[in-house]
């Protein structure tokens, strides 16, 4: 949130408790992950610790959403800055939306394809995983016709 027309005003509003959090008030530092129904949290994805603090085996699958503001390279002053110069350009919310806040652009134009007939083209794929594959990770991108995914697999030493 921030007070119009001034992007320096911006902060974050928690959701809990409504206390107001600014930038500089963060350390990410000693930052991790904390499961808001499990309590399970993780600080590299690897060593997994239960709410009481105990190490316990990694989960099966775990998801993120993470978007720029999380991002050590840039502001909070400048995302609303970068938000604000969208205005009135569906081409540039466009792209803000996608890659400043990691969200799929939904457009209000065209047709959607029925769940159904999506379900009908699927196709299954033999994806063996060799070994040495540590963990996997995905990305996916929704065409109007069809979905675009790409899975890799990970190494000791990023291989």
């Amino acid at each position: 949130k921030w007070t119009p027309d001034d992007p320096s005003s911006v902060f974050y509003l928690c959701e809990h408790n409504a206390c107001v959090i600014r930038q500089q008030e963060l350390d990410f530092t000693d930052a991790r992950y904390i499961c808001e129904k499990t309590g399970i949290w993780t600080r590299d994805g690897i060593l997994w610790f239960s709410s009481s603090g105990e190490e316990i085996e990694p989960p099966d699958s775990v998801t993120f959403h993470i978007w720029t503001a999380y991002s050590p390279f840039t502001t909070w002053v400048q995302i609303v800055k970068d938000w604000m110069k969208t205005k009135g350009d569906t081409g540039k919310r466009k792209t803000f939306v996608n890659t400043t806040l990691g969200e799929t652009w939904e457009a209000k134009i065209g047709e959607r394809p029925d769940a159904e007939v999506m379900a009908e083209r699927k196709e299954h794929y033999s994806a063996p995983v060799p070994d040495r594959v540590a963990y996997l990770t995905a990305g996916i991108d929704s065409q109007l016709d069809r979905y675009e995914m790409r899975v890799w697999g990970w190494g000791p030493g990023e291989e």
